[in-house]
């Protein structure tokens, strides 16, 4: 699953990711044990 963070967005970006990750687990897209990107 590739994560979208949009710089230029007023949501702070630790709630884009939280958002994005909880998306892709109830997508099914990201599952135990899955790596998380390291880089910003």
């Amino acid at each position: 699953m590739l994560i979208e963070i949009d710089f230029q967005s007023e949501e702070a970006l630790y709630m884009q990711l939280r958002n994005q990750i909880v998306l892709g687990i109830a997508r099914s897209l990201i599952r135990e044990g899955d790596p998380l990107p390291s880089v910003r």
